[in-house]
């Protein structure tokens, strides 16, 4: 399955390059442009070696035409493309999981329309009691709307 410069450069744009590991926000060692999980099925951990930006790239463009041909298998290919590559970076972000469960996807897929709204309730998150907005992830979610607009 076909993924496209758009939703590649999306995805690295909000994710980040970084050639050593690192914890990432929730607690899990990461490299690369956000990846976890190598596409070996081998966890990132703190003692791997550092990658290139082209492997990074490599295993970004394996892992998110993994997410679309699940996303694209639960949809039933409901969704056009760019929707579809729209739902593939909230998937990426936030987990296949969390996207299949979400108010959003039921929406798209039972053809009613999606507004931005619907994209950016999924930028906040609950710390220390706290409902925080998280600018960074408010504009993933405008850029994603945008996308599956397009």
């Amino acid at each position: 399955m076909y993924i496209s410069i758009a939703l590649l450069n999306l995805v690295k744009d909000f994710e980040g390059f970084r050639s050593q590991p690192y914890l990432c926000p929730a607690n899990k060692w990461t490299i690369g442009y956000g990846i976890t999980i190598y596409n070996n099925g081998a966890k990132v951990t703190s003692s791997d070696n550092p990658i290139t930006e082209e492997e990074a790239t490599r295993y970004l463009a394996e892992r998110l035409r993994d997410i679309k041909v699940t996303l694209n298998y639960t949809s039933k290919k409901v969704l056009h493309d760019e929707q579809l590559e729209a739902f593939t970076s909230f998937a990426y972000n936030l987990g296949i999981a969390y996207c299949v469960k979400s108010t959003v996807w039921k929406k798209c897929l039972k053809g009613e329309k999606i507004t931005i709204y619907d994209f950016i309730q999924h930028c906040k998150y609950w710390k220390n009691g706290l409902l925080i907005v998280s600018e960074g992830l408010r504009r993933r979610r405008q850029k994603e709307y945008n996308l599956f607009v397009s």
